[in-house]
């Protein structure tokens, strides 16, 4: 439905490294492209950020079996500085223009399945 009203789709996701999930995520990314729509990756799943990996690019001599996986991060490894959390208000307000926008093309509960007692349920648990 939101498709039909112009708006081009983004899709923030988990960068994924199994090879079911990656071509799930290549189907995806197929569908949305092919409506001008963007799938956006990130990384997030572990202690180490796979950059940070003693490893060749795309992990091709990363080990099958955990533990000489673990001794390797062990010893050539660091964990990245981790970034503070925004202070209350310190991102500022949403745009109106962009509020606006993203109100109109919402789906509201119903749109997406639920019914009326699920609904009147949520708001008032």
């Amino acid at each position: 439905a939101i498709l039909n009203q112009g708006v081009k789709p983004q899709v923030l996701t988990h960068e994924e490294v199994c090879d079911e999930e990656l071509r799930i995520d290549d189907a995806v990314n197929r569908a949305i492209t092919a409506n001008g729509g963007q799938l956006r990756k990130m990384w997030g799943y572990s202690l180490f950020h796979k950059d940070d990996l003693p490893f060749k690019e795309k992990l091709i001599d990363m080990p099958d079996v955990f533990t000489p996986f673990r001794e390797k991060c062990e010893r050539s490894c660091k964990v990245r500085a981790w970034v503070p959390a925004p202070q209350k208000n310190g991102l500022g307000s949403v745009p109106a223009d962009l509020s606006d926008a993203a109100k109109k093309h919402l789906p509201s509960l119903s749109d997406l399945g639920y019914t009326v007692e699920e609904i009147k349920l949520a708001e008032n648990p």
